[in-house]
């Protein structure tokens, strides 16, 4: 079956991963492996390439000095250490209080403990507005809601970036571990980007190439970690080869699915404007 062509649309598995509070957390030692590899982990470096080449070419022409970014859910500050020394009026905010931590500590002191749902900014402060596998903790209730205060502090024609999991079929303990609550299909994650007053400008799978490989993992793995009293993220140590031979895979990788959409990804990324 195409999987942009599912027959119903494809819903989170609720007894799986709902969660009582209506923004999941990671587990509080997940923000510390997330500090320690962050900066180097072929995961995330591949991630901020992609991100950084997209406020780049959404801010092209523009001072760099005069462009107001905004993270919404920065984590421990990987990215903010990317596009600040870029980009100055660059911030964000983080529902967690380890995360705002290691992001004082990275010496970013303007970051504030906030929730995606619940953001606090002056409407139409920001220019770019983005969202790194964040919204994907929210229940479904606060997603439009989180969209919809993204999109009000963006200035007229502002643009939202963004990425997240996709494909529920890849849950896995990984998700239990970092508060993933759904994951998301393009088709699907356009029309709630659309009903919440955005023009969707790009959206595509992303880290495809391993796709296949990593969804027979997951499936065998799923039924070993079902009834592990804590679940752990997927971010294990790897050999300085092996990492750096990930790193440039999917760097290239992120140039290529700038042009040619891909069928199947691990995420969805794609740049959303404000409409008015």
């Amino acid at each position: 079956m195409n999987p942009e062509m599912p027959k119903k649309a494809e819903k989170p598995d609720v007894k799986k991963t709902a969660k009582k509070d209506p923004y999941s957390l990671m587990n509080k030692g997940e923000y510390e492996v997330m500090f320690s590899v962050e900066d180097g982990y072929w995961w995330y470096s591949a991630l901020h390439h992609m991100i950084l080449r997209l406020v780049r070419r959404e801010t092209s022409g523009r001072n760099p000095a005069d462009i107001k970014l905004l993270d919404c859910g920065c984590g421990t500050g990987g990215m903010l250490a990317v596009l600040k020394p870029r980009f100055p009026w660059t911030t964000g905010f983080d529902l967690s209080d380890d995360a705002v931590k290691f992001c004082h500590k990275r010496g970013f002191k303007d970051v504030k403990k906030m929730s995606v749902s619940e953001i606090k900014y002056p409407k139409g402060r920001f220019d770019v507005a983005y969202s790194l596998d964040v919204l994907c903790n929210l229940q479904l209730k606060d997603f439009s809601k989180a969209l919809g205060g993204i999109r009000a502090i963006l200035k007229p024609d502002g643009v939202f970036i963004f990425n997240l999991p996709a494909f529920n079929s890849m849950q896995s303990e990984h998700d239990r571990a970092v508060g993933i609550f759904r994951r998301f299909r393009r088709n699907g994650l356009r029309k709630e980007l659309e009903a919440a007053g955005f023009e969707v400008e790009k959206i595509n799978y992303r880290v495809s190439c391993l796709f296949p490989l990593i969804w027979v993992i997951r499936i065998m793995k799923k039924g070993k970690s079902a009834g592990a009293k804590e679940a752990h993220s997927d971010l294990k140590p790897l050999s300085v080869p092996v990492n750096g031979f990930l790193t440039w895979l999917f760097k290239l990788e992120n140039v290529i699915v700038n042009y040619i959409p891909a069928p199947y990804g691990l995420s969805v990324f794609g740049v959303a404007r404000k409409k008015e």
